[in-house]
């Protein structure tokens, strides 16, 4: 109390709240069980003159403490205020309990108590999972600060991009999940997920530069009649999120019954993919690269295989998308082991062989060590930079806004590193890579370099990509080559390099080591 006399608003509401709350009537009727009526008098006019709070549940010395503080309130509205300030406060935090503190939106406790009630209706309704692509990198490289920002951002452009009366939750990290009931039909669903990813994809400032995330969804629906919970519709968008984000994210996918078995698949694929890095299992084939002109063998590429012990040989592409930043260090680390192994079995073929190119991973680049790491592999083998081409696929979407990624492939090219962008003109390409990247050469996407005979279109289109890299000072590579007609036009249209089947197809550093060595220089040379 205030100096003995006056009970302190505050006390009084703490104290009311310990009790389980209070109701004030200005006279005292037949008491339940567990309750006990305590008198009070009021002198000062206030709303009520006199009258009884009601004290439930309470422990006895709770009730004597109120007793003796309620004996020296002179007006009845302290009572009151007391009372009112204890619902309030017990509001407030009932609302921050179903609350993301940083977003603001709905969290995880609200999305589950949303979902039991639209279950409840039985009614046509749908969830949209949403994972967003690349925020892990902001993270990383710019620190959680501005990774919270991008959380807020994303917030507010999801809950513009929905219908009234649906539900955006924030469930964790960088999970949100949209709840939609009583829906149409699936259309509706699947343009909300477009709105959704486009509105995603829209480049954002942060800290003086322009970064772009994207988003990957999984769509699971609830159909009358159906009798799903919510922990299990939920794990349906999850595996539909997995498949999107499998499939080369910045997309969605509706959930499938075949879904489930193929995760579990992924997962025992993943599990023997971590163990074939320490197991030998990953080896490397070769594949050189020709001048189309002159016929030399330029340089060989190095290409991740994976021999398995029921699937056989596996290309790269088969298996990327069961790595993890981890097993990609291993393997690029088994194809710098594997190169400096090929340079020691091919010095006595009469062959200038001694550059080599080596896939180099986007997410292994983003990472702020990776020059250092690349750098110590090049010293740990004795091997010169100038050695070493660094073939990157771009992803098409955010290369040319990341900070980290772009400082890292300059300094490379200022150590000697070449840098050769892989699969331009492909479906994930951006011209604007060739102004940020500014890579030695250029490796046409397969898709433009077969089925070229009779196709003007696509020769057109790989015709400008030349003449253009010709301005730029920059070579092209035409890749997995397999007919001899294509060979001839790309010839024609002075294309620089050539690799494929067409010239030799890729093989162990044994096989292209006795190929080598059983011809002559010319056969080698030769065109």
């Amino acid at each position: 109390m205030n100096n003995g006399q006056y009970p302190d608003s505050t006390e009084l509401a703490t104290l009311i709240s310990a009790i389980g709350g209070i109701k004030l009537d200005s006279s005292a009727p037949e008491l339940a069980a567990d309750e006990q009526w305590i008198s009070l008098s009021a002198s000062n006019g206030g709303a009520r003159e006199g009258g009884f709070v009601c004290a439930k549940n309470a422990p006895g010395d709770l009730v004597d403490q109120l007793r003796d503080m309620l004996s020296a309130v002179h007006d009845v509205n302290a009572v009151l205020e007391a009372s009112q300030q204890c619902s309030m406060e017990q509001s407030e935090m009932a609302r921050l309990a179903m609350q993301d503190p940083l977003t603001e939106l709905p969290n995880r406790r609200k999305l589950f108590e949303c979902l039991h009630e639209i279950l409840n209706d039985d009614a046509y309704s749908a969830i949209l999972q949403i994972d967003l692509d690349r925020f892990k990198q902001i993270n990383d490289t710019l620190g959680h600060a501005a990774g919270d920002e991008v959380l807020i951002v994303v917030a507010n452009r999801l809950n513009a991009n929905v219908r009234p009366g649906d539900l955006v939750a924030r469930i964790g990290g960088d999970e949100f999940v949209v709840a939609c009931p009583n829906i149409a039909n699936e259309q509706t669903m699947v343009e909300m997920a477009g709105r959704l990813i486009d509105s995603l994809n829209q480049p954002m400032q942060l800290e003086g530069h322009m970064y772009q995330i994207g988003a990957s969804i999984g769509i699971a629906f609830n159909r009358t009649g159906q009798s799903l919970d919510a922990d299990l519709w939920l794990q349906n968008a999850d595996l539909a999120l997995y498949t999107s984000k499998v499939k080369g994210r910045n997309q969605f996918h509706m959930y499938e019954p075949l879904m489930r078995s193929e995760f579990v698949a992924a997962q025992s694929m993943k599990k023997e993919l971590a163990e074939a890095c320490s197991n030998g299992s990953i080896i490397a084939h070769f594949q050189p690269t020709f001048c189309m002109q002159s016929g030399l063998v330029c340089s060989i590429q190095a290409m991740a295989r994976w021999q398995h012990s029921t699937l056989g040989l596996m290309s790269f592409s088969k298996f990327e998308q069961h790595t993890d930043a981890k097993v990609l260090k291993e393997i690029d680390r088994e194809m710098f082991n594997q190169c400096l192994q090929g340079i020691k079995a091919l010095s006595d073929c009469d062959a200038d062989v001694s550059k080599f190119s080596i896939t180099a991973p986007i997410i292994r680049l983003r990472e702020r060590d990776s020059v250092a790491y690349l750098q110590s592999e090049t010293e740990r083998h004795k091997l010169e930079p100038s050695q070493i081409s660094l073939e990157i696929v771009e992803d098409g979407k955010t290369i040319h806004h990341e900070a980290t990624l772009l400082e890292n492939l300059k300094e490379l090219r200022e150590e000697g590193y070449g840098i050769t962008l892989s699969n331009f003109g492909g479906a994930n390409s951006h011209f604007q890579a060739l102004l940020h990247l500014q890579p030695h050469s250029l490796k046409l996407d397969s898709s433009l370099c077969r089925d070229l005979t009779g196709d003007n279109i696509k020769q057109t289109m790989v015709a400008g990509i030349i003449q253009m890299a010709e301005q730029l000072n920059t070579c092209v590579v035409a890749t997995v080559v397999e007919t001899q007609a294509d060979h001839d036009i790309l010839a024609q249209m002075g294309c620089n390099l050539i690799q494929g089947n067409v010239k030799y197809p890729p093989s162990d550093i044994a096989t292209l080591a006795r190929w080598l060595d059983s011809n002559d220089a010319s056969v080698i040379r030769a065109a």
